[in-house]
């Protein structure tokens, strides 16, 4: 017995990873094809297009180059798990540069556990028409950003929204909290109103080694006729107006200089270690 639920355990696993595939964006590819191939006739051509095809598992890889991406790239209601992560990747750190002209975040990632972003340049054309974020995790579980540069965002680099288990790490946040067209300011990296996911032991947050400067925001605000916020990290209400998150975060070993705020801000919450 013992023997035929582990042949049928074992081909439960071959059975499921069928689903799990790799493809490939390049500046050359073209959405008409596969994708799962690194060749002008194999790969996607836009980023967008290659994550909306993403599934558990799947891993995207994404060749040097220039990619304008008009509209917000989105990741919605996607599961995967430690082991079986979703993972948007750059084949070489930081030679890929998105630059985003959307009305809404650069990248989004909606609802969805296990995911990790990797390797990435992230910015915005210079425009009045966005008042969102580099990279929005919102709604969220175990989504890992990491090596990423993300500047010159209208709020905030990267904005946390109800989420659990983040890490962000080795990355470049900066030249961020720019846009005019906003009735609040940003940060560097903003946690706020943190959710309870998940029950697992030790830091739920962590940021850590990154390096987060010249985030400043310099347009007024309706609540207090001046500039607020623009602040290289902060924790927001993660225990206040109706948030409780009950677990603890890091903030350990990043570099932070020269922004408008604060260079580490907790706000609202609790259970915070700063080291």
């Amino acid at each position: 017995m013992k023997r035929k639920f582990l042949l049928f355990y074992a081909f439960l696993l071959c059975f499921t990873s069928t689903f799990a595939a790799t493809f490939y964006v390049r500046t050359d590819g073209n959405n008409a094809n596969s994708g799962t191939s690194n060749s002008s006739g194999g790969a996607w051509k836009t980023v967008k297009h290659a994550v909306s095809q993403l599934n558990t598992g799947d891993i995207l890889l994404i060749n040097d180059g220039y990619y304008f991406e008009p509209d917000e790239i989105k990741l919605d209601g996607k599961v995967g798990s430690n082991t079986n992560r979703i993972t948007i990747k750059a084949i070489n750190r930081r030679a890929v540069k998105i630059e985003s002209n959307s009305l809404y975040h650069a990248i989004a990632i909606v609802n969805c556990t296990g995911v990790t972003i990797e390797g990435l340049e992230i910015t915005f054309q210079a425009n009045t028409r966005s008042v969102y974020h580099g990279m929005n995790l919102d709604g969220s579980n175990r989504i890992t950003v990491k090596d990423c540069w993300v500047h010159d965002a209208p709020f905030s680099g990267i904005q946390g929204n109800q989420t659990d288990n983040i890490i962000i790490e080795n990355c470049l946040i900066t030249d961020n909290c720019k846009g005019t067209q906003i009735s609040e300011n940003g940060s560097g990296i903003s946690i706020a109103a943190s959710a309870n996911r998940e029950t697992n032991s030790g830091f739920h947050h962590i940021l850590r080694n990154n390096i987060i400067y010249e985030n400043e925001a310099t347009s007024n605000v309706a609540s207090t006729g001046s500039p607020t916020d623009g602040n290289g990290i902060i924790f927001d209400f993660n225990n206040e107006n109706g948030s409780n998150f009950t677990y603890q975060s890091l903030v350990e070993n990043n570099l932070v200089y020269k922004n408008g705020g604060r260079a580490i801000h907790v706000f609202g919450s609790r259970n915070v270690t700063i080291r």
